[in-house]
């Protein structure tokens, strides 16, 4: 070996195999191009020599685009515009395969990715393989968790059978080469909140929005009623506003913001507001949360949700009589700062202005 790191080339046939994020390969030691940050070779020329192959070299031909994607750390908007113009249904049968070829999260992470930015409904199948896959993983893992419990304090757990022992689990690559945050599926509810994101954004724009909807309430509805304010955030991606009267049912105190915060990205108008304040607790605060939210972060042109806005908007004396009025019923603290916050920035809650 006459090198100590690897050339553009290398890095590239390294990468499409395990993914940019080995610890070999990452972003602190070689360029998105492949090339070596520290390296101490004194063959310069070397790079041009064995190149990495580039966007324009490979957006002509699907299973090499693919492999291209797989060399991305994130997909950016060059890469996706690329796939943009491939076919649909035949780049959706094409990443279908590549579901069941690449088991590992970095490509399940781009799988997912293109499918909601790319593949539009064509990739419903692809979408529903993953909520299979999903399902599939997760009985695994409770089957293990009741043979474990049924063991007892310092068992061991009963040997499953042949035919429940998930053939796919020992494939998967290690939890820390995770893309975009996301986790491999079927994990904790600590751990698969990103993972279960992901596929739920692709569901938003890939299934019927019956079916969509359906998913993410019965996966939340699997939760704890005290723990399921940690799965509100699926909701948020859907923007569906059926989640309102899911919200009215399900909503319990202690009221956390990420009832709200479900609640504006949800089509949230005027006078649910206002029916909601006269509710009192606890519709009455998660109105008030959804009115701050609807302020910032929805209001903050930072932020992904920029432009989810309070319909039907009242005019500002009507704002701001509804609104003291209701803190003079509930004179709390939290009630007043809310109160304070949202009354401070009419034009962004009823003018849609950017939060400043």
């Amino acid at each position: 070996m006459d090198r100590l790191s690897l050339r553009p080339l290398e890095w590239y046939n390294l990468a499409k195999l395990h993914g940019p994020h080995h610890t070999i390969l990452r972003e602190e030691y070689y360029s998105r191009g492949g090339v070596a940050l520290m390296s101490v070779d004194e063959l310069e020329e070397e790079p041009d020599v064995l190149r990495a192959p580039v966007l324009k070299d490979v957006r002509h031909d699907l299973r090499l685009l693919w492999e291209h994607t797989l060399t991305r750390r994130h997909l950016g908007r060059k890469v996706l515009a690329a796939w943009r113009k491939q076919p649909k249904a035949k780049a959706a049968v094409f990443l279908a395969a590549m579901w069941d070829a690449r088991k590992d999260v970095h490509a399940r992470v781009h799988l997912l990715h293109l499918c909601s930015e790319c593949l539009g409904t064509a990739g419903a199948g692809l979408v529903r393989r993953a909520w299979a896959d999903f399902d599939e993983k997760r009985k695994a893992r409770a089957l293990t968790a009741e043979r474990v419990d049924k063991a007892g304090p310092g068992g061991k757990p009963a040997m499953l059978d042949d035919d429940e022992v998930d053939e796919d689990e020992d494939e998967d690559e290690d939890e820390d080469e995770v893309n975009d945050g996301a986790m491999p599926f079927g994990l904790s509810l600590a751990d698969r909140g990103p993972g279960i994101g992901l596929l739920v954004s692709a569901s938003a724009c890939c299934l019927p929005a019956d079916e969509s909807f359906a998913r993410v309430v019965s996966e939340i509805e699997r939760e704890p009623a005290g723990c399921q304010h940690y799965m509100l955030g699926l909701l948020q991606t859907l923007r569906d506003r059926r989640a309102l009267a899911w919200i009215e049912t399900h909503a319990q105190s202690p009221v956390t913001s990420v009832w709200g915060s479900a609640a504006a990205a949800s089509g949230l108008d005027w006078s649910k507001a206002v029916e909601w304040l006269n509710q009192g607790r606890p519709m009455s605060l998660v109105a008030l949360d959804a009115l701050e939210t609807l302020v910032f972060p929805f209001g903050n042109p930072e932020e992904d949700f920029y432009g989810v806005r309070l319909l039907d908007p009242p005019s500002r004396r009507t704002l701001t009589r509804v609104l003291k009025a209701y803190a003079a019923r509930d004179p709390v603290p939290r009630v007043e700062k809310a109160v304070d916050f949202v009354l401070s920035y009419p034009d962004v809650l009823l003018d849609g202005k950017p939060y400043q």
